[in-house]
């Protein structure tokens, strides 16, 4: 896999699309709920899941977790408050009481025909004989309703009597509880809640179908223009909740690619008045060209919470299986494959590159089986928390460190003949131990056989490569474990800054297929780190269908 950069992310580092390897508000003052269940875009066939995703066994602690703290915080926020909520109860029910009274008395007085009686007499002489009828029938109405509220007030005294000399103390908190929220809902000032929300509410607009096609035609695609004029449905998927945010699947017209579209992403999120972050068309590559699947975030990228790393409660991690390493816009998990691929992160200095690192590094020291030789040659130490794991550890910039790295790496060279052999020997005793000629997971297992997966992290390695004497050592060393190390189970990750050819080999970048590019200053650069012509590719990896934000380790 490969990465390019594609929009702005948290602390500068820019937001990264993977590659295969190759190349005014609407304000809602309600507490925020999960909302209705977003539409999932499945392939036929798919057998959904019996158990929803969050109460499945793998999520159900960390749904209780939510749940439980954010009910523990409104517990202890509308707690403190209570006695509050408690005055306000009483003070509105009294209101609502007045203005129950008040209605009866107008019903009472029947004030409409009054109005007719005024009306009448406006008219002079010709109307005399109509505010007479009016005035009749209006004591007769108001001498009918009258006996009618006398009735009833008699009636009600009545049960108040019995209910005080009857009904029980607990008896009185039940008839409170039903009499008091239709008095209070009667009394309550417009526009004031009993009650203040524990949670600052989510206020967004959502986007309408025709907020969206009203941005598409005006992005400067004559076809598309006409396409919405003309009122063709193009919407595939209803707008629906996807995460932190909406998307839908549209069918451009004949004439119109989903790259055009995403060519103008930035006139398309100025059309959606959204922030550039929060917009993001993006191509099906599972359907033609044609197919756009647009999601639409609630705010700008780098003020969405952090997304919590899953090897971070997990504890355990597995080299053969893909680990997770950041999450896309929409919250999803976007993992790699660090077995048989090697790894190189570049970045301007400050920008994250370390920190991506290091992302990889604990998901290999989480890997039992894992052996790891681990040299920062910055100097500061970013990676000492894996100094009490490494088989190899060291740290600075003096010649002593970069002496003790070349030592390692030429230990981690020798590694490769020997490895081979043992294949070798293996797929001559019994082939189906090694069906493809390249350690498996079951080889791994075996720690007597030596095929364990060993990972050498070098982080500043152009330091290495750009040394006068030793640069051209570690050139002819790890060239070769680029290109025979992955099968043999023996993984390469490399950061570095402008990976040029002084400070980062053609040969040994050449063979490298997992790239990540966080910020620099020119697409010039960003093709050095992840390869000719990426910074002009725009397309997805078919496991995920969105961007990357890397993830805390």
């Amino acid at each position: 896999m490969s990465t390019e950069q594609v929009g702005d992310h948290p602390d500068g580092a820019d937001v990264i699309e993977l590659h295969p390897a190759g190349g005014a508000p609407e304000v809602d003052e309600r507490e925020p709920d999960a909302g209705p269940e977003p539409v999932i875009i499945e392939e036929p066939g798919t057998r959904r899941a019996v158990i929803p995703e969050g109460w499945q066994r793998a999520n159900v602690r960390s749904t209780l977790v939510f749940h439980a703290g954010l009910n523990w915080h409104r517990a202890r926020f509308h707690g403190f408050r209570l006695p509050v909520y408690v005055t306000r109860t009483v003070l509105w029910a009294i209101l609502g009481v007045h203005r129950v009274a008040g209605t009866v008395l107008a019903w009472w007085h029947w004030v409409d025909g009054w109005v007719l009686e005024s009306q009448a007499v406006s008219r002079g002489a010709a109307g005399h004989a109509d505010a007479m009828r009016a005035h009749t029938e209006g004591k007769k109405t108001r001498g009918t309703r009258g006996r009618i509220v006398a009735v009833c007030a008699g009636l009600l005294l009545a049960l108040a009597a019995l209910l005080i000399v009857y009904l029980p103390w607990w008896g009185w908190l039940g008839l409170a509880a039903l009499v008091l929220p239709p008095l209070v809902r009667y009394g309550k000032p417009a526009g004031k809640p009993l009650a203040s929300a524990a949670v600052v509410p989510q206020r967004f607009m959502e986007p309408t179908p025709e907020i969206i096609m009203d941005a598409l035609a005006k992005l400067g695609l004559p076809a598309l223009a006409r396409a919405v004029a003309d009122g063709a449905g193009m919407l595939r998927t209803p707008v629906h909740k996807d995460g932190p945010g909406w998307a839908a699947r549209l069918e451009l017209p004949q004439g119109v690619t989903a790259v055009e579209v995403i060519g103008k992403r930035d006139k398309l999120a100025g059309n959606l008045r959204r922030p550039l972050s929060a917009t993001w068309p993006l191509p099906v590559t599972s359907e033609h060209p044609g197919m756009l699947d647009l999601w639409i975030g609630y705010t700008a990228l780098n003020r969405q919470p952090p997304v919590k790393w899953p090897l971070a409660d997990a504890g355990k991690a597995d080299l053969f299986q893909p680990i997770p390493f950041g999450a896309d816009q929409r919250g999803n998990v976007v993992s790699i494959l660090l077995m048989f691929a090697s790894v190189l992160i570049g970045a301007m200095p400050r920008m994250g590159k370390t920190f991506a690192l290091r992302v990889i590094a604990l998901a290999c020291a989480l890997d039992p089986d894992a052996r790891l030789r681990v040299f920062e040659l910055k100097g500061t130490g970013d990676l000492a928390a894996l100094k009490h794991v490494a088989h190899e550890y060291g740290s600075g910039a003096e010649r002593e460190t970069l002496e003790a790295c070349l030592d390692s790496v030429r230990a981690y060279h020798r590694q490769l003949d020997k490895r081979a052999k043992t294949l070798r020997e293996i797929a001559e005793r019994s082939p189906e131990l090694v069906p493809e000629n390249k350690v498996t997971a079951q080889l791994c297992a075996d720690r007597k056989l030596g095929l364990f997966p060993d990972v050498l992290i070098i982080d500043e390695v152009q330091e290495a490569f750009a040394d006068p004497d030793l640069g051209g050592e570690f050139e002819a060393l790890l060239t070769p474990v680029t290109k025979r190390g992955p099968a043999l189970g023996m993984m390469l990750v490399l950061a570095t800054q402008r990976p040029d050819k002084r400070s980062l080999p053609t040969g040994v970048s050449a063979n490298i297929g997992v790239r990540f590019c966080l910020k620099v200053m020119s697409f010039i650069a960003s093709n050095m780190v992840l390869g000719d012509g990426m910074s002009r590719r725009d397309s997805t990896p078919p496991t995920s269908p969105g961007r990357t934000r890397a993830s805390g380790g």
